[in-house]
């Protein structure tokens, strides 16, 4: 590939060559020569390349895992590792009170966005999707160009996910506070409703024109915070007003459901009845045409005001079992904000769920259900969820998949904490320090973040043999500082990176334990 010369100011506006706690030395210059592409996308399942073939309400949460369909992530308050347009650009998700703060940052360009490619594109954490479908009767549509979600950004950029790791912008839509939700409209899913939800209205989209056509359906709300489609009736959550409603699609007609305080998001089980999540973390059961609100399906989440909940419901049991729904939320102790329940109420955490990095199949691959997760989504047809946290730029996908098409477990992944810990202080300081004063070095983030992802990635290491990735460390990987590692570090950081990596999925722990067989012979 050769030498990649990068123009342009650094991230932190100091002087060409000065070494700071971000660039790492590696402003002037990046030297990728010899460095393989990042691997391609290769994992689909089937002949009609399903991500994951539906579990139609069979539960196996022993099979859960990560995929790196969309790139590795950025991680909380840590520099995004990705080049645009000549400079290392620093994002911090947290944009303040949310959503209003954050929306007038995206709109000054202060959060960055970027299509393109697996590991090349970059997301807005504040956006909302909801799964696509290929399906159309018995025809599944094999082209390309459909989505595999769709997403909205607060600041109104309609993004699509698609099989092959890419994301792009489908379009622009117009949102004069911050668009929190949309829904696709059933009788036809080129048209989608979404919500302008500081101006409490609801605005119709229909994809079929070129460009597209856009219209208020209905305002007057005090505020919109979600809308869902259950047929040609919209439901929408008013959390100011404290009220759940039914909107016509077709005349604008509407009606009160039910009262129910703080009511901000909405969802729906198999038999119609709508799922709503309040703000204080309870689920509710309502049902539509009398407006009954049934009792809290979610009692031990109940507690104070949240900023942002959601409730989505896997209707068509492709996770597992039927009309199972997760309850998320962004306050509180970061990942054990997520949470899956059965249709009546029962706990259906995923194995070793509740805690920041134990989450069963994919223990140590990091925040694997978003940290302080703003959405959930279910695919409609296949056994896969994808997740974003406002510290995950790049979407997450978790699946559910057949054990003899990808490795699951571990022989006993406590025991190594210690040398994955050991990883992280590396990647996050720059050398072996359990805390934020670094002793020596610059952090290594840039090039590759706590999760493995960076300008060179998890996927770029696991293609290497051991002894590469041993001298790629020690030289003091892209930047000018060689470090003085021991080989208890080095191994510490290598197994940490190939744990995040997608050959990970494919092959197992004897990647890592070759990687460990080599250290453990060096001599230093």
């Amino acid at each position: 590939m050769g030498r990649l010369e990068v123009r342009g100011p650094n991230v932190l506006g100091k002087a060409r060559g000065e070494a700071n706690n971000f660039d790492n030395g590696i402003v002037d210059h990046i030297d990728v020569s010899n460095l393989p592409a990042p691997i391609p996308w290769s994992l689909y399942l089937g002949l009609d390349q399903e991500l994951c073939p539906s579990r139609q309400g069979v539960e196996s949460l022993g099979s859960w895992q990560r995929w790196h369909v969309y790139g590795h992530y950025n991680a909380l308050y840590q520099p995004l590792p990705r080049l645009v347009d000549g400079t290392l650009p620093v994002n911090y998700p947290d944009a303040g009170a949310f959503p209003d703060s954050a929306v007038f940052a995206l709109r000054e360009g202060r959060r960055y966005m970027r299509d393109g490619p697996r590991g090349e594109s970059i997301a807005t954490p504040y956006t909302t999707w909801h799964g696509h479908t290929r399906r159309d009767g018995p025809i599944v549509h094999a082209s390309p160009l459909i989505p595999m979600w769709i997403g909205i950004t607060l600041h109104g950029h309609v993004v699509y996910a698609m099989r092959d790791g890419q994301l792009t912008t489908g379009g622009v839509v117009p949102v004069e506070s911050w668009a929190n939700d949309f829904t696709f409209y059933e009788p036809e899913r080129k048209i989608f409703f979404y919500t302008d939800t500081g101006k409490g209205r609801i605005v119709r989209v229909d994809r079929r024109t070129d460009p597209w056509t856009i219209s208020t359906l209905v305002d007057g709300f005090r505020q919109c915070d979600s809308v869902r489609a259950i047929g040609d009736k919209l439901y929408v959550a008013d959390s100011l007003a404290g009220e759940v409603w039914e909107v016509d699609a077709r005349s604008a007609a509407r009606r009160k459901v039910c009262t129910l305080p703080h009511a901000f998001w909405v969802s729906y089980f198999s038999d119609g009845t709508l799922a709503v999540m309040t703000r204080t973390r309870a689920v509710h059961r309502i049902d539509r045409a009398s407006g009954v609100v049934g009792p809290n399906l979610t009692p031990g989440l109940a507690s104070g005001l949240q900023q942002w909940v959601t409730v989505d419901v896997d209707r068509a049991g492709v996770m597992g079992e039927r009309d199972c729904f997760i309850a998320l939320s962004v306050q509180g102790a970061a990942n054990t904000d997520f949470y899956r329940y059965s249709a009546t109420g029962t706990l259906r955490m995923p194995v070793h769920g509740g805690g920041g990095q134990a989450v069963g199949p994919v223990k140590y691959v990091g925040d694997a259900w978003g940290h302080y997760p703003w959405v959930g989504a279910h695919h409609p047809d296949e056994a896969a969820l994808m997740v974003q946290g406002m510290a995950n730029c790049q979407p997450q996908v978790i699946v559910v998949t057949p054990p003899e098409r990808a490795w699951i477990g571990m022989d006993n992944p406590d025991k190594y904490a210690g040398w994955l810990a050991s990883g992280r202080n590396i990647a996050l300081y720059g050398d072996d320090v359990a805390t934020v004063t670094r002793t020596s070095y610059t952090t290594l983030l840039p090039q590759m973040n706590s999760s493995g992802g960076g300008i060179v990635t998890a996927d770029h290491v696991a293609l290497w043999p051991p002894e590469r990735i041993v001298a790629f460390i020690r030289a003091g990987m892209l930047g000018s500082q060689p470090r003085p590692f021991t080989k208890a570090q080095v191994k510490g950081w290598g197994m940490r990176t190939l744990m995040n990596s997608h050959q990970f999925l494919v092959e197992g722990w004897p990647l890592v334990q070759r990687y460990m067989a080599y250290c453990d012979a060096l001599a230093v």
